[in-house]
């Protein structure tokens, strides 16, 4: 037998291990393509499921965000006008800022001052024109400027706070509650330390400040101011107030009611002979005694006329950035009371 030469045997080692690598690359590159198959089917069964599911932008999910759209306009247009009456009823002390992003305030101190004291006197002519008594010489929740001016930087929430207080004692005078016991309001005068209004630490007319802060919605959407208002009056006079409240054009939210009755015990029977009078305790006859066990005998109401003392947290809600209406929607003019230097 003769001997395979060298180079032969190189050349068929050579070729086996090239056969053995591309074997070994064709079962690597297969198996790749097998599994990129299974994921194209993975793929293409969650596609089907988004698809199925209205997530993908077809035709008819198109026609869905269009008509949303329409119906979130025709929300917007509908709360815009309430909207801008509420904020035009505070257009004598601030306006929107020129590049439309929140509010600036229009007065400066003595201008506030001025305000103050018309807004003052014309509360006070409705309470005498309404029988409403008043505590002596009232500030209505702003004593301590009855003789200096705010701080410039304060007159845009004292002016807010000094409206919605006219808002809310026309109410109630008109509702012929029987008096004004007091008025307490967050102290917008003091600043906490992130700059947030609010706060009692140095204020000395306690007896009108409110334990609470003036507090901001998301991206200043709005502003609550909290006040407190204690008063006397009859059932009917309190549901007047209540209904009013509600209706307001301003955003008003009763967020808490104490009410006492005045009376904590009932009427004796001496109390109840003593306001009769002689016709009805004679049983119509003059001069004669009366009779309690007879068809004749006393009758005479015992509850049911008392006053209520109320205590009444309102927080006013004013909106800061108004949203935009479509060029659909109209702006609601100021009524003649809520126009600067109209009636109050």
């Amino acid at each position: 037998m003769k001997k395979i030469p060298s180079n032969i045997k190189s050349l068929a080692v050579l070729f086996l291990v090239s056969g053995l690598m591309a074997g070994a690359l064709c079962y690597w590159f297969g198996t790749q393509i097998d599994e990129k198959i299974l994921r194209i089917g993975e793929i293409h069964k969650q596609m089907e499921t988004l698809s199925g599911g209205g997530i993908l932008p077809t035709r008819g999910n198109l026609k869905g965000l269009q008509s949303n759209d329409a119906k979130l306009a025709e929300i917007l247009n509908s709360v815009q006008a309430p909207i801008q009456k509420a904020s035009s009823i505070f257009a004598a002390v601030r306006s929107p800022k020129p590049d439309g992003k929140g509010i600036r305030g229009l007065l400066d101190s003595d201008s506030w001052k001025r305000l103050f004291g018309e807004k003052r006197e014309q509360l006070r002519k409705l309470a005498g024109a309404n029988k409403v008594k008043l505590p002596e010489d009232y500030d209505f929740g702003f004593k301590a400027y009855r003789l200096t001016s705010p701080k410039a930087d304060a007159t845009l929430d004292l002016g807010v706070q000094l409206l919605a207080i006219e808002q809310v004692n026309q109410v109630l005078f008109n509702a012929r509650i029987k008096s004004l016991n007091g008025i307490k309001r967050v102290i917008v005068e003091e600043k906490r330390a992130d700059g947030s209004a609010g706060g009692l630490a140095s204020f000395t007319e306690g007896d009108e400040a409110m334990p609470a802060a003036v507090v901001s919605g998301p991206n200043d959407a709005y502003k609550v101011y909290p006040f407190e208002f204690s008063f006397t009056g009859s059932t009917d006079a309190l549901t007047e107030v209540v209904n009013k409240l509600v209706a307001s054009d301003c955003f008003f939210i009763i967020r808490s009611l104490t009410v006492e009755n005045e009376k904590n015990s009932i009427a004796t029977r001496s109390e109840i002979k003593g306001v009769a009078s002689p016709a009805i305790a004679g049983g119509g006859l003059p001069g004669a005694q009366p009779d309690e066990s007879g068809p004749n005998k006393l009758v005479v109401p015992v509850v049911g006329q008392e006053l209520l003392n109320v205590r009444m947290r309102v927080d006013l809600i004013d909106f800061q950035n108004l949203p935009t209406a479509s060029s659909g929607g109209k702006k609601a003019p100021a009524s003649a009371e809520t126009q600067p230097g109209g009636k109050s």
